[in-house]
């Protein structure tokens, strides 16, 4: 059973899984942060008082049950190399980033038996979103199940092959910041058509949990499913949308993959 978890790095990463963990299971877990940055490990601090911290040292959090890498990817690897010894051989060794694949992290670990990455997403913050898992071939399935059960604490929760991660970052981890701009602009826009800020909130979020579980449960094929409304006032701005999406996503999808 998972009861000490620690965070090599403390971005925003870190801070929303911590406040998911929180949320939901608050007081259950001992936590370590380390990071080269006092204003990252401060802020950390004042959201979380009872959390260990650790500037420039990461010898103290990898005595822990799990060790997330909350790290970019080109200093990840580095890092790794520089504490493999100190992480006692049962601890679980989690990569929270794109590109750094799983034999690049078992070539720097010297292990393979206790290595995952997943592709974290925002909404974990509020313990919803999809968090995909990858894990190295060595890992037993008792191992498995505890780790997907503790993620599941942050949301939906699957493992999927590798090689998909990079697609799940795109779709899934940036996925909120194709929509949070449009629903932050509708709701301005209800307030300013009179709507209550409150009732406003409420229906976007319901209107676009329906409009999603419509595409799961209705038996239309997709351009039919778009035209079950008659009025679309941006239907001649789709083209520009659609675009973006295109060229800005598949050019990422490349250097991610690269």
């Amino acid at each position: 059973m998972i009861q000490s978890v620690s965070f090599i790095g403390a971005g925003r990463v870190t801070m929303l899984m911590i406040k998911g963990l929180e949320r939901m299971a608050p007081g259950r877990f001992y936590y370590t942060v380390s990071d080269m940055s006092a204003p990252a490990l401060d802020r950390i601090k004042a959201a979380f008082p009872d959390i260990t911290i650790s500037q420039s040292n990461n010898e103290i959090p990898v005595q822990t049950d799990i060790v997330f890498l909350a790290l970019h990817p080109p200093v990840l690897l580095e890092t790794l190399r520089q504490i493999k010894d100190e992480i006692p051989p049962n601890a679980f060794v989690v990569s929270l980033a794109p590109k750094v694949t799983l034999d690049q992290m078992c070539a720097a670990a010297g292990r393979r038996d206790t290595l995952a990455r997943v592709i974290p997403n925002a909404p974990s913050v509020v313990n919803a979103g999809y968090n995909p898992v990858a894990f190295s071939t060595a890992v037993p399935g008792e191992s498995k199940e505890s780790i997907l059960e503790f993620l599941s604490i942050l949301g939906d929760v699957r493992e999927v092959p590798e090689e998909q991660l990079e697609s799940y970052a795109i779709v899934t981890a940036m996925g909120p910041t194709y929509l949070w701009f449009q629903m932050y602009k509708l709701l301005s826009l209800a307030e300013s058509f009179g709507i209550p800020q409150e009732n406003a909130l409420e229906g976007i979020v319901s209107m676009m949990k329906g409009a999603a579980q419509t595409m799961v449960d209705c038996d239309l094929p997709p351009e039919e499913i778009m035209d079950l409304v008659a009025v679309k006032p941006l239907k001649e701005d789709e083209g520009v949308f659609a675009s973006a999406y295109d060229d800005r996503l598949q050019a990422l999808y490349a250097r991610l993959k690269s």
